[in-house]
């Protein structure tokens, strides 16, 4: 008496070798989607800390300021004087520059376009000394298009008090 053998018929192998790479072509591009999405992740938090240092840069000057007039701290620029030096904030072709000395120094990393910055500054005289309020607004973006980072917006208030105010 004959007995038959169990096997695989080349049909039932091909099924089987096509459900597995269909999954396997899932799975690649499930992988590749989420190393993109990391990578727009950790570049979206790169240009968030380059805003946070460059804010605060420029809030630290403004506290060590020996001086400020605010009809010069406008729009895309601020001029303050801190121990003599004048020191110049200014937005120029999507970079953000200070100026100390008449040494610029580009303070924008290679990954990051200003859109565009925005210095406010209000003199408020009261009784004892003169209060200077500045809000700061900068927006940026991302300089590769792909990572899709746009409209990053860091808004700070700087206070200050007695310093010399220049009319």
């Amino acid at each position: 008496m004959k007995t038959k053998k169990a096997s695989f018929t080349l049909l039932e192998t091909i099924v089987t070798i096509a459900i597995y790479a269909v999954m396997l072509l899932m799975i690649t591009n499930i992988v590749i989607l989420n190393a993109k999405l990391n990578e727009q992740m950790k570049m979206r938090t790169r240009i968030r800390n380059e805003l946070s240092q460059i804010s605060s840069s420029i809030k630290r000057d403004v506290r060590n300021a020996d001086s400020i007039n605010p009809d010069e701290c406008q729009s895309t620029r601020c001029l303050i004087t801190i121990s003599g030096s004048v020191i110049n904030w200014n937005l120029d072709a999507n970079k953000l520059t200070r100026t100390a000395n008449s040494t610029p120094t580009e303070i924008t990393a290679d990954y990051l376009i200003i859109d565009s910055v925005n210095f406010s500054a209000i003199a408020e005289p009261d009784r004892n000394n003169t209060k200077v309020t500045i809000i700061l607004t900068i927006m940026a973006k991302g300089k590769n298009e792909a990572w899709n980072i746009n409209n990053q917006v860091v808004q700070d208030i700087i206070s200050i008090r007695n310093f010399d105010l220049n009319p």
